[in-house]
């Protein structure tokens, strides 16, 4: 028996074709990596059960599809924005053995106002 195509779509900002598109070579990236692709899934995880969770009863298929892409899309940006800061650390780490580049790293990672955007 031949199953039948649905077309899905939603709503959503203009902004998230571009964070699609960007996603779409950022993931390829995170896949080549065993760390990363395990860290990925559980941002990925994570960002699903929250958004999920905020959705009213009932779902419409474009709301939930909407809620899906979104989650996809913040657990890549979220890895990334990671992995940059845990480059940042590591180069703060080689410079100074004595631990004082950590502490200065945190302290602007802080002043600059790394917040949970979830």
């Amino acid at each position: 028996m031949a199953a039948t195509a649905k077309t899905y779509s939603f709503r959503a900002p203009g902004e998230l074709s571009e964070r699609l598109l960007r996603a779409q070579g950022d993931f390829r990236s995170i896949t080549r990596d065993t760390e990363l692709s395990a860290h990925f899934g559980n941002e990925f995880e994570l960002a699903l059960l929250r958004r999920l969770r905020r959705l009213d009863d009932p779902v419409t298929d474009g709301v939930f599809t909407r809620a899906i892409t979104e989650a996809f899309v913040s657990a890549i940006e979220r890895v990334c924005r990671e992995q940059e800061h845990m480059d940042a650390f590591a180069a703060f780490d080689r410079e100074d053995v004595e631990g004082d580049a950590w502490r200065r790293g945190a302290l602007k990672l802080f002043a600059q106002g790394i917040a949970d955007e979830e």
